[in-house]
């Protein structure tokens, strides 16, 4: 088994702290740039969008990513598949079996399923005007007797233009909110800013981590780790 790569701390303060291979940088934010600067107008301005097209798959915190896209309106341009996996039998079905469910492995076989199924479906009919994308996530919320670790990894699978080769990004998230709602809400926020940042910002990635961070004052999370970054142009890792 491959060895993880270093990861990139992202805290919630003026600073975001990258360790890389070699060394430790660090970028100083600015304020946000991009005009759609709250959850809302973010999920909006990608459902506007007509080059976006794909699927999202989230599994243990409801379907609260998804449900931004639903609710600002304008989603059919955006969402070819939405779903829940939550029976581990069929989540078997679908991706493979998982020693784990809550993990990398299980958050990378996703990605790699649904973003396969958008290209096979879909490719002949638009894949000439159509960037693709899968947005995964797998969540261990609060539990009912709410004694349990609550965390979980979140992803993005997508093409920065028609028929080009997909770009990644993979995070891990740990939620600190007392109740299960709460956690949800924030996963649902985080989880636009992460769709936001790669759709219109990863070819920059100080703004692209910046977008990630953004609106944090309406969610409760401890850190946010990117384990692993990559577009058909550069990488981190």
């Amino acid at each position: 088994m491959a060895v993880p790569a270093p990861a990139i701390l992202l805290r919630f303060n003026k600073y975001v702290a990258i360790a890389a291979t070699a060394h430790l940088v660090h970028f100083l934010l600015d304020p946000v740039k991009e005009e759609a600067t709250d959850t809302h107008s973010k999920a909006l301005r990608i459902n506007l969008d007509p080059r976006w097209y794909g699927t999202f798959a989230e599994i243990g915190a409801g379907q609260e990513v998804v449900r931004w896209f639903f609710r600002v309106g304008g989603a059919a341009g955006t969402v070819a598949k939405s779903m829940s996996a939550y029976d581990m039998k069929v989540s078997d079905a679908i991706y493979g079996h998982a020693e784990r469910y809550v993990s990398r492995g299980r958050l990378q076989a996703m990605l790699d399923r649904e973003f396969e199924l958008d290209v096979e479906r879909l490719s002949q009919e638009r894949g000439d005007n159509t960037s693709f994308f899968a947005f995964a996530d797998t969540v261990v919320a609060r539990s009912y007797r709410g004694t349990n670790e609550c965390h979980g990894w979140m992803g993005i699978k997508f093409q920065s233009r028609a028929n080009d080769e997909p770009s990644q990004v993979v995070m891990h998230v740990r939620m600190l909110d007392e109740e299960a709602s709460g956690q949800q809400e924030a996963l649902g926020i985080v989880g636009v800013n992460l769709c936001y940042g790669a759709f219109f910002l990863s070819h920059v990635p100080e703004e692209l981590i910046e977008s990630i961070c953004s609106n944090s004052e309406e969610s409760n999370f401890a850190t946010w780790t990117i384990a692993s970054w990559h577009s058909s142009s550069c990488k981190w890792a």
